[in-house]
């Protein structure tokens, strides 16, 4: 996929303007936005059909980009604070899913608390 990049107040893409159309997502199938953090991105309670038929529906709506919440709860890192393999496996379905239909992902993220 094309770079976006920004010039003067605009975001750019292929030296034409490129307006950012989408939605703040995460699966249907996740927990959402429970109290004690959730899996707000999918990350560890991946649904690839889901992902994909939600993917599906939002790029029939026109978006052109996603902005993920990456929660950082315990199950997304390891004892070094890397990725866990699943937590690496489920964001690679996501974004290879997202790129496959024209669509950029904004990740979102905060440090552990």
């Amino acid at each position: 996929m094309p770079r976006i990049h920004v010039q003067g107040d605009r975001f750019m893409r292929d030296g034409q303007p490129f307006p950012l159309w989408g939605f703040n997502y995460w699966p249907s199938t996740s927990p959402g936005s429970a109290p004690a953090g959730g899996d707000w991105s999918g990350l560890c309670a991946c649904d690839a059909p889901t992902i994909e038929h939600e993917v599906v529906a939002m790029v029939g709506l026109g978006a052109n980009a996603l902005r993920i919440w990456f929660a950082y709860a315990p199950d997304h890192r390891s004892a070094d604070h890397s990725l866990t393999d699943t937590a690496r496996t489920n964001l690679d379905h996501l974004l290879t899913t997202c790129a496959s239909h024209g669509l950029y992902v904004i990740v979102h993220t905060r440090p552990a608390a």
